[in-house]
């Protein structure tokens, strides 16, 4: 079973991503840096795709939604937001694709959330990935499930830690782990 990871770059004028740490810790899966572009961050993706051909590709995002680890249940079709992507491109509510207006991965997330709370890890199910990038990439990744090209996909929503030595790093990366472990064992 193969497994791609795909992480983003800093963006916003910050200095670092707190999903580039936390892919520091996992292992037994490859990796793809995403920029934060409209334009470039799918064409990231698809090499990525086209290079290791994985089975599940699970992506991260970074949220100071609710400071709590947030897997998402829907990718919409739309893009846009009231920031500029890392290119200072601007778009504002565009559909991504004449696809449907929703995907969601096989795999229950509300069992697997459930499963980690009841571990006394920080997890929610988010309904919506948001408009930026992050929804970008992970409509794209259940497109190509959609399509019958990988199993399954996923994306976790991170929330922003300032440095490695934040305490909370060991528990994302734990989540993360373990994630991965049930997402991808049928």
């Amino acid at each position: 079973m193969k497994i791609l990871l795909t992480y983003f770059e800093p963006f916003g004028g910050k200095t670092t991503n707190t999903t580039m740490k936390v892919s520091e810790y996992i292992n037994g899966v490859d990796k793809i840096l995403l920029p934060v572009s409209y334009e470039r961050a799918v064409k990231k993706l698809m090499d990525g795709y086209n290079k290791y051909k994985p089975d599940y590709i699970i992506s991260l995002g970074e949220a100071q939604r609710s400071g709590k680890i947030e897997i998402e249940k829907f990718a919409h079709n739309i893009k846009g937001s009231s920031l500029p992507d890392n290119d200072g491109v601007l778009v504002e509510n565009e559909l991504i694709t004449e696809g449907p207006l929703a995907l969601t991965p096989n795999e229950d997330i509300f069992e697997i959330t459930k499963t980690l709370q009841n571990e006394g890890y920080p997890v929610i199910v988010s309904h919506t990935a948001g408009g930026f990038i992050c929804n970008l990439v992970m409509y794209n990744t259940l497109t190509l499930k959609e399509n019958g090209l990988v199993k399954d996909a996923a994306f976790i929503h991170l929330p922003h830690l300032d440095d490695e030595s934040d305490k909370r790093m060991e528990v994302i990366s734990e989540v993360i782990n373990k994630f991965i472990v049930n997402f991808t064992k049928s």
